[in-house]
């Protein structure tokens, strides 16, 4: 079964930013700071621990430089978090929680299940990110000083 084209190892067939662009090396590595800087910000503003775990998730595929399509079982926490965000299209959070982008993985159209899983993890971050109030780091230590006491 390894040995099957469709489960190949090749760069191309990687669910990853330097599958998706392998020759174009200063455009990935571009792409990866901004994703980076929008999982930064999406984590200092959100209070939801299992958002931005599951967004940290599913960014580590998508920036690892060498990911296989059996790592995109990370991105499906997200997935399930992305339908209670009413930022994202609909469309959008359906198709990246189906198989669909995984199978075009297989298919001569690999780069479009490169660009959709890719695309996908980026908008859910840089959405998620946008419009959260940072905490007060005061407010936080008397919450957190304040559950300790209880």
């Amino acid at each position: 079964m390894t040995r099957m084209p469709e489960f190949s190892t090749l760069p191309s067939k990687m669910p990853c930013i330097w599958g998706l662009l392998p020759a174009a090396k200063i455009l990935a590595f571009g792409l990866v700071i901004v994703a980076i800087s929008a999982l930064w910000r999406l984590c200092r503003r959100t209070e939801d621990l299992g958002l931005a775990g599951a967004a940290t998730a599913a960014f580590g595929v998508i920036v690892a430089p060498h990911a296989l399509v059996s790592d995109c079982a990370l991105m499906l926490p997200l997935g399930v978090l992305a339908f209670r965000n009413a930022k994202l299209p609909t469309w959008l959070t359906v198709l990246f929680v189906t198989p669909i982008p995984t199978l075009f993985l297989g298919s001569s159209l690999d780069w479009l299940g490169q660009l959709t899983l890719v695309a996908s993890v980026i908008a859910f971050i840089v959405t998620a990110g946008v419009g959260s109030p940072l905490p007060q780091v005061s407010n936080v230590i008397a919450r957190e000083v304040e559950v300790l006491t209880t």
